[in-house]
């Protein structure tokens, strides 16, 4: 697979979408910016420290309407700057190959790197107050890594994350805040799978189309 192809297609899939849905209200779109942790509750594995930066767009387009009940597609294409370092030495052992202390010298060393996804999946929420909601959502998608870890391969993964959020605002924008849980695996498609896991917080500005 060329995984240099993946981002175009990508975009090309959001710029489907939001074609299809411009001429409708029901569609949100916007961008947020976050940060996320291993080093947190319920994660924070002494094993190795992770954190990441992003940046997020959105494309919310409603399914359902039921009172003050909505259903929400969304689409969120993210790009991620990450930092990691390993600390406990266990992962790389001797069945990692005759260079495993060169390897265990090297993971032991902070990196940095960068990721591109794009989550699909909903938004279910509950307007409380005009203009105001709670909600819970949860994607999945595929994700480009830049650099191999001790514990996670470069190159091809998946993204899944559930969270929870608030948006208050006006009919014509809305404040997001919103805290994830987020794993990066690659289904065993690729070695090292043992997947990385973080506590994310983010706030976002959305505006309806019209």
């Amino acid at each position: 697979m060329n995984y240099r192809l993946v981002p175009t297609l990508v975009i090309s899939l959001l710029f489907g979408l939001l074609s299809i849905a411009q001429d409708s209200n029901q569609t949100i779109i916007g961008a947020s910016l976050g940060f996320g942790t291993q080093q947190a509750f319920p994660f924070n594995n002494d094993d190795y420290t992770h954190n990441n930066y992003f940046i997020k767009g959105q494309l919310n387009y409603q399914l359902l309407s039921k009172q003050k009940f909505q259903i929400q597609f969304t689409a969120e294409p993210t790009l991620f700057y990450l930092e990691h370092q390993m600390i406990d030495t266990f992962y790389i052992t001797p069945e990692r190959g005759s260079d495993y202390l060169e390897q265990r010298a090297r993971f032991l060393q902070p990196i940095s790197y960068f990721e591109f996804g794009v989550g699909l999946g909903l938004i279910c929420s509950y307007e409380f107050v005009p203009n105001s909601s709670l909600y819970v959502m949860g994607t999945v998608g595929p994700t480009l890594i830049s650099k191999e870890t001790e514990r996670l391969a470069r190159g091809f993964a998946f993204s899944d994350i559930a969270g929870a959020g608030f948006r208050t605002g006006t009919q014509k924008w809305k404040i997001d805040a919103r805290i994830s849980v987020r794993h990066l695996s690659n289904a065993g498609l690729l070695f090292p799978n043992g997947g990385h896991n973080s506590i994310n917080f983010e706030v976002g500005l959305l505006f309806p189309l019209r």
